[in-house]
Parts: structure tokens; C-alpha cells; sequence
């Protein structure tokens, strides 16, 4: 084949094999390498003789041993372009192959005669703006689509006379939504409701920042509520015949940890024989999908194939499936496969009767055992199957009341609110009928098994009431008894001496300070915490001040004191016996006699040291009474002890004084400011809230930011609300109210007055224009749609089929490219591994023989064909297209050798050809390429855009366009009504059921079948009497 500007050459008769060919797999060659994997001889001789004399011999031989695995591809890896030419599968295509789309030959517009049209016709126009014209060919008619400024349509009109009152109604339920929401409870919506909360909430919050209103909170734990009421209702149930005790008697344990202990032990071996039948389970679920299609070819119910040598291959196949099996499960466990009956509820329901009798066959002395496990399994699945039955149904009449409330409700439909709303109130209904519906079906099901388990569901269904009646009785009587403080604030009070002597135990401690705990659960809490705080906060700097005044290191007594006292006492926790503690203060008296010895010392020494230092003995005695005369007596001693020292103590006495006694005048200035620090900045005695509710107040800046919330959304959301929802909002829906009538009354009579003009002036049309156009009709999709030819449908089969096989030929030659490297790792990993430690081998060489191998198969994918239109075949083309298409992947396959992957590389089951035609042509064309064009034709429609308006008309005139009114996009509908979902019993193991069991038993009650449905047939035998949640 040839084009004018490209040659390419196809030869699909190429004949080789990825696994005889070992050309294909051809790779450097292969050299030695050290233990870090780089390009280097390994000296072992010279090494090993640097080790110890002990182990020189078998280092030997074990380097010996391992370097004969040590080995990279001859690969220089350093070199960044570095290519590798692998011997690639020979390609069907050379050169550059195009495929050429055109437009479906058949379908194509008929020609119908310019002549009057019809009163039918006229008819039309008026009512939707459109007519149709009946095909020659089809059944189906044309439909015209009429310009909208010839006629608009009173479908039109009405339907934008319903949209314009429609907005306007929309508009009301908005107002009523702006003045009071269900969501206002926390103050964040935008309605008047939420303004004035707000405003009075802001304001209450001004007299919390300033004398602080009473602040509780709720702590109700409304599970452990639940779990308590289930305690009794469980206590009761286990004396009762509601159930079958066996499995319960079989976990049951006491309260020990060695009985518990035992009992999951015989839970774990019961689940171990689940394990067992995971066998059986896959094997009967392949043999019966295999003998459900075995039957389905055998009786001729689906025509999958063409020829008699094809369905041979293809029921071969399942037959060497079937043998592959270790069993025959079928036979086993007396299946009959149905082919009337869906074959995943065969499946589900023969798996289960097997798992029973698999069991039974385990545990064939214990039937009880098993019978029970099996009624519980039969339980979950009901409960399971009729949940799911009830959710799709609910979802099917959900969809349902939306389409009738759109068609009821016309105008109304047009607010989303109203639409919320009812819908809602329309699941709410549907639910509980359903809910009440399946839950009679549930209990029939379980009563036609004689399963004594549904006792306990009917037993819970009697009681719910009274269940719910007593956990809301529990709650408020909680609510009362658990009310907890939100904020609490410790103040404390430093205690004067002498000090009280305080036994806690057999221990004595001083009493030193007092602490005073101030609670918000009173109105005023906030003033009464000033007042503590001044008197504590008095009594903690008189004392403080008085201690450093009198007794600290600069107080009066060391002034006046001749010895070191102790100004403190500890006590002996253990005899409660007093004493001075180990912090002294040394007094001015005691500091000067220290210098003064200083001084003598200092002179001794220095007489009685001999002359052999820097200077000679008489220029050091000059230094010497230097430093004890001028440095020692006056600076130290007179200046610093005697004058700088009396000086400190005496103001400090006298400060510390003066600040005690007038500390009553004082305090209430540092009160006041810290008040303001808190006011202003950071309101550190509502930081630790236990839990925040809306009347809680701010801690960062809180008087700035409840300033702006009253304000801004306060006040002017209020003024802004009442703006939107008196004036704005209702003049706004009369207008709509106003234009909308307007509207529909000029473009009824501009339609009356046209159909006029039309009906004497109008006719037929031949050809399109921007005044009519067709908008569906046999034909009509040829425009968007392409076909191609059908050996060029072949070639892009052969493309696909050809990145199939280098696809599969990339996946071989990488594991031949990291097969040495993995055997080095593996080897090496093992020896290693005898001394506790790992190793880690890496070939660079292997990353860059892959990177060729990237790059070339890129290459090579890049001239295959493809295709990116929409392309189309009418029905006798598709028959045609299979027939080829299958035949050529037959023989593609037998002269590629392609038998052994390509079933698995497009998920097909293996013989199945037409299977396999049809998803190759969903990869090359799509998936609605399996759809003839005629019947995609019949469905094809031409729509404006909802959006297309006048500024697109001018779009569309700047860019030259000619059909201004004509619209592009399409859809093409539904083919069929969407099938119903099939709902059966699913399949549940039995393990599955025993840990559930497994996970109901405990000591003490910790689920209730209030908050968990799931185990509304189950008991806690294992619960303990008598005791409270």
C-alpha cells in the first residue's frame, strides 16, 4: 500500500516464536566481578592471607566457591550513551502506516422533494418547534429543528415560563431559608435567626469576660448506657429458649485468663479447618462455571461459534480444566448445575451446602456444633441478602420520585431546596415501609429454615420500645448526676510560720502553703476569684517580702546578728521532728571577721614563705600589703562589708517594708491589670476548658473578637439579612414573576403570529440551513461518525496483536536480563545468612540494558498504527469485520506461536475466539464499536447547548461561521432499559461466623444490639451477672 508522501510495506504473514527463537534473547556476554558487583578481577589469594592462620583455608574455599556466581553483564555502564541493539520480533509494518477514516457509505441523508408542509406538520412546529419528516428506508422519521427566532414552541415556552417561576419560587424558599435554618443551633448560617442569636449570645459573652457566668458541661457516655441496658436484656436472654446453646458452650470461659486461654485455642482450631476448605472452595467454584458453560454449549443456548472444529477446541479446553482438578467437587458433594437458574447464585448457595458438609465431615461427632454454626451462617446471609434488597429498592424509588416530582412539579422542581426536602421526606417514608417490609421477609425466611435463632431477632423487635424508652430514661438521669465543671482555677496561699505539722499516713510534712480551688459552676465566679486572689496574693507578698526584709541574705538580722543563722526549718517525714534547714545567711559581723582573718593569714604566710619568688622578699612585701591593706581591709572589708553592705540591707529592709505593709493598697492595682491582660491579650483562666460550647469565651484577644462577631456577625448580618430578605429577595421574585409572564405571553403571541407566517410561506426543505436543520434521523450521525475500510481494520488488529507480542517478548528478555543478578542474591543472601547479616548485589549493567531495551521497544510502538476517530461499522460491515478479524487472529496466532499468552494477556478464556474478536476491537475502536451504526443511528440526536446564548452566536460570527444556530453537540441515548440488579445470597465462611461469636463473648457487656444491627442474633454467654456496665 502506498501513499503519495509515505511507502510502508505489510507482511502479516511472518512466521517465528518467542520460545523456540533464541535469536530474541541474545545479550552480552557475561564477566567476573568483586562482591560490590564492579568491573575488577578478584585477588582472593592476597586477601585471604591477611586473615588469621585458622581461617585462611576455608575463606579460601569459600571465596572460591561464591565467585563463580559473582558475574555482570560486560556492560559499560558508565558510558551514558551506551545502546544495546536486541534482536527484536520482526514487525508486519515498515514504513509509516496511515489509516485514512472517511465517511459511512450507507445511512447517508435521503433527498426528500421541497413541498408544502402538512397541517401535521404545522401542528408540530407550533407545539415543539420542530416536524418530522417519515424516511423512506426506516421506520424511524427525521426531525427538523425550526430556528428559535422563526418559532420558539409552546413546549419551549412553557418549559422557560416554568424555569422563570421556577426561579422565582426558588427565591422564596431562599428567603425562608435566610430567616431561620435547622443548622442555626451553633450560630454559623447566614439567616435572621442566626443574627439575633449572635447579638444576644455576644452581648451574654461581654458579662462572661467580666464577672463570669456559671460554666458546666454534660459527660454521658451514651454507649456505656447502651451496653449497660443490653447487660440485663443478655442476662435475661441466656436463661431463655430463644437460641441453640452449643457453640456458645463450646467458647464459653470464666474469668481467668487460663479458661479464655483455652477457649480461643478451640476457636483458632475451628477456623484452622476453614483454612482447609479453601480448596474446595475454588475448585467447586471453577468446576461449576465450567460445566455451566459446558452445559450452555452442549444444549446450544449461546451461539458463540461458527464452526464445529472452534466450540471442539473450546469445550476441550474446559474438559482439560475440569481434569486439572485434583477433584471431581461436583460429584462429591451431589451439585446439579441448573443452566436456567444465574449461575453466581449457584455458586453462592453450592458452596455453602458444601462448606456444611465439609464441616460435618470434620466434625461428624458434633452435629449440634455444626448445625448451629450453619444457622448462624444462614442468619448473616439473610440478613445480608434482604439489607441489599432493601437498599436497591429504596434506590430505585428514589430515582423514581425524582422523575415524577420534575414532571408533578414543574415549577416547583426548579429549587434545589424544595427538591432536598422532598426527597428526604420521601426516604424517610420509603424507608421505614421497606425496612418494615423486608423484616417480615427476613423473619419468613428464617422461620421456613427452622432456625430458633429468629427468636432472638423477634425477641429484640418486642423490646426495641422499651429499650429506647429506658436508654432515654438513663440519659437524663446521667445528665443530672454528671455534671462536670468546666473551668477550675487553683489559688495559693503561702502559710506564715510556725508552721503546722500535718500527717498524711505514716508520714509528717509542714503545712507551707494552702490552696484554694475556685469553681465556674456558680454565676459570678470570675469576681469571686478576685477576691481570693487579693487576699492570697496579699498574704504571698507580705510573706515573701517580710522573709527578705528580715531574715534574707540583705534582711535586718544579718545587720544586728554576730553568727550564721538558719532562718528556715524542714522536718524528718519519717519522726515529724523539727530543725533548722541547711539554708544559712552569713551577717555583716561574720563577713568582716572573715576578711580580717583573710588579712592575717595573708601577712603570715608571706613572712614565713622564703625568698624564692618572681621578685625578691622585700619588692613582694610592697605587693603584699597592697593587696591585704588597700585590697582586703579598705575595699573589701571597710568599703564593701562595713559601708556598701549596711547600706543595701537597711534600703532593702526598708522597701521590703514599706511594699509589706502597704501591699493591702497595692495588689488591687496588679489585679486590675492583669483583669485587663486578660480582657486584652490572653484570658489564661479559660485556656484549659474542658470542653468549648458557644457561650465559652475566647482565650486569645477575647474582647477584640467578640467585638467583631457582635458586629459583623451580628449586627450587620442582621441589617444585611433583613436587606436580602424584605427588599432584595422579594423584588427579585416579583420580577422574575413579572418577566416570566411577560415572556411567555410575547413569545406566545411572536409564536402565533409566525406559525401564521410559516404556514403560509413555509414548506419542506430539501437541503440544511441556518433557518432548519436536522437534528436526528437515519443518517444524521454520519457527520460526527467514520468508518474505515476493512483491511484497515485488519492492520490496526495486526497493530494490536503486535504490541501484544512486544509486550510479551519485553517481559521474557527482562527476566533473561536480571536472572544473574537474581541468582547472586539469592546465593549469597543464603550464605550470609548463617551468620545473621545480609548482602545486597546490584548490576548497573542490567539498568542500562533495560533502558535499551525501553527505548527500542518505544521505537518500535511508535510505528504501529492507530486511530483517534470516532470510528463506526453499520451492521453487515461488523458481521463482515468479525468474521475476518477472527479468522486473521487464528492464523496470527498459529504462525506467531501466540497460543500460551495471548488468552491471558486480553483476559479471555482460552478457545474462546469470538470472545476475543470482540475485545480487540473494543481496544482498537472503543466500546461502543460493537453497536451497529444503524442502531447508534436511531438513537443519535443533535442538542444545543443549554448555555448557547447570544454571545455565542457572536463567537461563532467573528470566526466566520455560517449556520449560527446549528448545534455541534450530540448524545446518543440509551439503548435498552439498564438491567435490574441481581441480588442473591452471598456466600459467608464459617469462620467468619465464629469470630463473630468469638467477638460477642466477654465479662463484662461491651456492645449493645441497639448501636450494632450485625448482632441482633447473637449472646454473650459469657457475661457475668449482676454487674453495671
Amino acid at each position: 500500500m502506498q501513499n503519495q508522501q509515505d511507502q510502508f510495506e505489510l507482511n502479516f504473514n511472518l512466521s517465528y516464536s518467542l520460545d523456540q527463537n533464541k535469536e530474541f534473547y541474545q545479550l552480552p556476554n557475561q564477566i567476573p566481578c568483586d562482591f560490590q558487583g564492579q568491573r575488577t578481577n578478584l585477588n582472593i589469594d592476597s586477601k585471604v592471607k591477611q586473615l588469621p592462620q585458622d581461617v585462611q583455608d576455608s575463606t579460601y574455599q569459600s571465596a572460591i566457591a561464591l565467585s563463580q556466581y559473582l558475574k555482570i553483564w560486560d556492560v559499560n555502564h558508565q558510558n551514558n550513551d551506551y545502546f544495546y541493539p536486541f534482536q527484536l520480533p520482526p514487525s508486519s509494518f515498515v514504513g509509516n502506516c496511515q489509516i485514512f477514516p472517511h465517511r459511512p457509505d450507507l445511512l447517508q441523508n435521503e433527498y426528500h422533494q421541497v413541498q408544502d408542509l402538512s397541517n401535521a406538520q404545522i401542528s408540530q412546529i407550533f407545539q415543539s418547534g420542530t416536524f418530522e419528516i417519515q424516511s423512506m428506508q426506516f421506520q424511524i422519521p427525521y426531525v427538523w429543528q425550526i430556528s428559535s427566532i422563526i418559532v420558539k414552541g409552546r413546549q419551549n415556552i412553557t418549559k422557560s415560563y416554568f424555569q422563570d417561576i421556577g426561579r422565582a419560587y426558588h427565591i422564596y424558599k431562599f428567603e425562608k431559608n435566610s430567616i431561620y435554618n435547622v443548622n442555626d443551633s451553633k450560630g454559623r448560617e447566614c439567616t435572621i435567626r442566626c443574627s439575633i442569636y449572635n447579638i444576644f449570645s455576644k452581648l451574654t459573652l461581654y458579662i462572661s469576660l467580666l464577672i463570669g457566668f456559671r460554666e458546666t458541661y454534660i459527660d454521658v457516655n451514651e454507649n456505656q448506657l447502651k451496653n449497660q441496658i443490653e447487660a440485663r436484656r443478655q442476662i435475661e436472654l441466656r436463661q431463655s429458649d430463644f437460641y441453640k446453646r452449643r457453640i456458645y458452650e463450646y467458647l464459653h470461659f470464666l474469668n481467668s485468663e487460663i479458661s479464655r486461654r483455652q477457649a480461643q485455642e478451640k476457636m483458632t482450631q475451628l477456623i484452622k479447618l476453614q483454612q482447609e476448605f479453601m480448596d474446595h472452595q475454588q475448585g467447586l467454584k471453577l468446576s461449576i462455571q465450567n460445566q455451566f458453560d459446558y452445559l450452555i454449549e452442549q444444549f446450544g443456548h449461546n451461539q458463540k461459534f461458527d464452526d464445529h472444529e472452534e466450540q471442539k477446541e473450546y469445550l476441550e479446553n474446559i474438559n482439560e480444566q475440569i481434569k486439572l482438578l485434583d477433584k471431581d467437587y461436583i460429584k462429591e458433594y451431589g451439585i446439579q448445575v441448573n443452566i436456567e437458574q444465574d449461575v453466581n447464585e449457584q455458586i453462592n448457595n453450592a458452596i455453602s451446602l458444601a462448606q456444611f458438609k465439609f464441616w460435618q465431615s470434620k466434625l461428624g461427632d458434633d452435629m449440634a456444633l455444626i448445625s448451629n454454626i450453619n444457622d448462624l451462617n444462614e442468619c448473616k446471609r439473610a440478613q445480608k441478602y434482604y439489607q441489599q434488597q432493601q437498599d436497591n429498592e429504596l434506590q430505585q424509588s428514589l430515582d423514581e420520585f425524582d422523575k415524577k416530582l420534575i414532571k408533578d412539579h414543574p415549577i416547583r422542581s426548579q429549587s434545589y431546596h424544595f427538591v432536598a426536602e422532598q426527597r428526604s421526606e420521601h426516604r424517610k417514608q420509603m424507608k421505614a415501609v421497606l425496612k418494615e417490609k423486608y423484616r417480615i421477609l427476613l423473619i419468613e425466611d428464617l422461620k421456613k429454615q427452622n432456625i430458633k435463632e429468629v427468636e432472638l431477632y423477634l425477641n429484640y423487635l418486642q423490646q426495641k420500645a422499651q429499650l429506647k424508652k429506658e436508654l432515654k430514661l438513663l440519659i437524663e438521669q446521667a445528665e443530672e448526676k454528671s455534671k462536670r465543671i468546666n473551668i477550675r482555677i487553683e489559688v495559693t496561699r503561702q502559710c506564715f510560720p510556725p508552721y503546722n505539722i500535718i500527717r498524711i499516713g505514716e508520714l509528717f510534712k509542714l503545712e507551707r502553703k494552702r490552696t484554694y480551688i475556685v469553681y465556674s459552676s456558680f454565676p459570678l465566679w470570675k469576681f469571686y476569684l478576685m477576691i481570693v486572689r487579693y487576699f492570697a496574693w496579699t498574704a504571698n507578698v507580705t510573706f515573701w517580702l517580710f522573709a527578705n526584709g528580715i531574715s534574707g541574705p540583705l534582711g535586718i538580722r544579718a545587720l544586728v546578728q554576730c553568727s550564721v543563722f538558719y532562718p528556715d526549718v524542714q522536718i524528718n517525714e519519717r519522726t515529724g521532728v523539727v530543725s533548722h534547714s541547711h539554708y544559712s545567711v552569713t551577717p555583716v559581723v561574720v563577713h568582716m571577721a572573715n576578711v580580717c582573718k583573710g588579712m592575717s593569714r595573708s601577712r603570715r604566710d608571706f613572712e614565713n614563705s622564703p625568698d624564692t619568688g618572681f621578685f625578691g622578699k622585700n619588692c613582694a612585701r610592697i605587693c603584699n600589703y597592697v593587696e591585704v591593706y588597700f585590697f582586703r581591709f579598705l575595699i573589701v572589708g571597710i568599703i564593701g562589708v562595713l559601708i556598701i553592705i549596711p547600706i543595701l540591707i537597711i534600703a532593702n529592709f526598708v522597701i521590703s517594708l514599706v511594699l509589706a505593709l502597704t501591699a493591702w493598697a497595692w495588689i488591687p492595682i496588679v489585679l486590675i491589670l492583669s483583669y485587663v491582660f486578660q480582657l486584652l491579650i490572653y484570658d489564661f483562666d479559660c485556656s484549659d476548658r474542658e470542653q468549648w460550647s458557644i457561650f465559652s469565651t475566647p482565650a486569645w484577644f477575647p474582647i477584640f473578637i467578640n467585638t467583631f462577631d457582635f458586629i459583623v456577625r451580628g449586627i450587620l448580618n442582621l441589617i444585611m439579612n433583613l436587606l436580602v430578605c424584605f427588599i432584595i429577595l422579594p423584588l427579585g421574585s416579583i420580577f422574575m414573576i413579572i418577566f416570566g409572564h411577560l415572556r411567555y405571553i410575547i413569545r406566545s403571541l411572536y409564536d402565533c403570529l409566525m406559525i401564521i407566517f410559516v404556514k403560509c410561506l413555509g414548506r419542506v426543505p430539501a437541503t440544511e440551513n441556518w433557518l432548519a436543520w436536522k437534528v436526528s434521523g437515519p443518517g444524521i450521525s454520519r457527520k460526527y461518525y467514520f468508518t474505515i475500510k476493512n483491511e484497515e481494520a485488519l492492520i490496526l488488529v495486526a497493530g494490536k496483536l503486535e504490541k501484544c507480542i512486544l509486550q510479551e517478548y519485553q517481559k521474557k528478555i527482562e527476566e533473561e536480563i536480571m536472572a544473574p543478578q537474581k541468582q547472586v542474591q539469592s546465593v549469597m543472601n543464603n550464605f550470609f545468612s548463617v551468620f545473621g547479616a545480609s548482602y545486597n548485589f546490584h548490576d548497573k549493567g542490567c539498568d542500562k540494558l533495560k533502558q535499551s531495551l525501553n527505548q527500542q521497544i518505544s521505537q518500535r510502538l511508535q510505528v504501529l498504527p492507530q486511530i483517534s476517530n470516532n470510528i463506526r461499522f453499520n451492521e453487515s460491515e461488523l458481521i463482515v469485520i468479525r468474521m475476518l478479524i477472527k479468522q486473521f487472529i487464528k492464523n496470527q496466532i498459529k504462525l506467531k506461536d501466540m497460543k500460551n499468552y495471548i488468552w491471558k494477556h486480553f483476559q479471555v478464556q482460552k478457545g474462546d475466539y469470538n470472545e476475543l474478536t470482540s475485545e480487540l476491537l473494543k481496544q482498537c475502536f472503543g466500546h461502543q464499536i460493537l453497536s451497529p451504526l444503524e442502531d447508534i443511528d436511531l438513537r443519535f440526536s443533535l442538542q444545543t447547548d443549554e448555555n448557547y446564548n447570544i454571545s455565542k452566536k457572536i463567537s461563532k460570527a467573528l470566526e466566520g461561521q455560517v449556520n449560527l444556530n446549528q448545534p455541534t453537540n450530540f448524545i446518543v441515548k440509551s439503548n435498552s432499559v439498564s438491567k435490574k440488579q441481581v441480588i442473591t445470597k452471598q456466600f459467608l465462611e464459617f469462620s467468619t461466623i465464629i469470630q463473630e461469636v468469638w467477638n460477642c463473648q466477654s465479662i463484662y457487656q461491651s456492645w449493645s444490639t441497639l448501636a450494632d444491627k450485625s448482632k441482633r442474633f447473637y449472646i454473650n454467654y459469657c457475661l457475668i451477672a449482676n454487674q453495671e456496665a
